[in-house]
């Protein structure tokens, strides 16, 4: 196998100094990655030979905003936005029925990772308190992760005959309660 990857990623970061009530960082990055098989992988391997292909790590470009916000003395608050590009998938154009040896169905995929999937967002915030609990340092949070419920595409599926695709998305919003100890 032969390829490249190559990127740049840019980094902010504000500190927290000793009397400020908020730190946080910008993470953005660019990524492009190809990769030429040499080689058939496999008998079913769906990866052309000597041909151009993106693999799933080509995400294109990412985004990530980070804030913290000390409220009080115990209460914190946070948020994290991100956004990443859609990672390529291979498309599923139909299939082919056949009679000649029994009933046969063969999928036909289009071009290897030849398509996106939407991009993905979300925004995740949190409200801790910290405090002591049986003499150990401890955080307890409530955190809404995905707060605007958006429907991020992980792949599709499709219908009997292929002429249906139906996006399957992530969770929506999840709120979760919880304590975390440390020492």
């Amino acid at each position: 196998m032969n390829g490249y990857s190559r990127g740049l990623e840019l980094f902010l970061e504000l500190k927290k100094k000793e009397n400020s009530v908020c730190s946080g960082w910008l993470s953005v990055s660019w990524l492009k990655s190809e990769r030429i098989l040499t080689e058939r992988a496999g008998l079913d391997s769906p990866v052309p030979v000597n041909e151009k292909f993106y693999p799933g790590q080509d995400r294109r470009y990412a985004l990530s905003l980070v804030f913290d916000l000390k409220l009080s003395a115990k209460w914190f608050f946070s948020a994290q936005f991100d956004y990443i590009a859609g990672a390529p998938y291979t498309p599923i154009l139909g299939e082919e029925v056949t009679y000649s040896q029994g009933y046969m169905r063969k999928t036909i995929y289009g071009p290897y990772n030849s398509e996106r999937l939407p991009d993905f967002h979300k925004l995740d915030v949190k409200l801790d308190y910290r405090t002591v609990v049986l003499g150990l340092d401890a955080s307890i949070f409530l955190q809404v992760d995905n707060v605007y419920n958006h429907k991020n595409v992980m792949e599709y599926d499709y219908n009997y005959d292929y002429t249906e695709k139906k996006p399957r998305t992530f969770l929506g919003i999840i709120p979760l309660l919880g304590v975390e100890f440390s020492w």
